[in-house]
């Protein structure tokens, strides 16, 4: 990393790629079977959830599932979380379940 920290310039060896206009972007590659995840953010800054109701939305032409907090809580239970002292868990799923805050 020579360099980085003295102020002198870096050579990078994508940025000719992407200055000539043919680097390759994450969504520039579409292979066979790719699906695309969409977040709903809940519209309250705190609220319990009484229920999720995802019939509507399986209706939707493309929807192939729609995941809640209970869906993923037993195979991701709490999110890893990288520290100076090393990766932790967070008391938090990665979705919310019985309530968002």
């Amino acid at each position: 990393m020579q360099g980085c920290l003295s102020g002198t310039p870096l050579k990078r060896t994508e940025d000719p790629r992407f200055i000539t206009g043919s680097g390759k972007y994450v969504d520039d590659f579409h292979p066979p079977g790719l699906l695309h995840a969409g977040i709903a953010r809940s519209p309250y800054a705190h609220a319990k959830i009484n229920s999720i109701d995802k019939s509507e939305a399986m209706k939707i032409p493309g929807v192939v599932t729609i995941l809640v907090g209970e869906d993923i809580s037993k195979d991701i239970p709490t999110l890893p979380l990288s520290t100076k002292e090393g990766v932790v868990s967070t008391p938090r799923p990665p979705l919310a379940i019985d309530e968002v805050n």
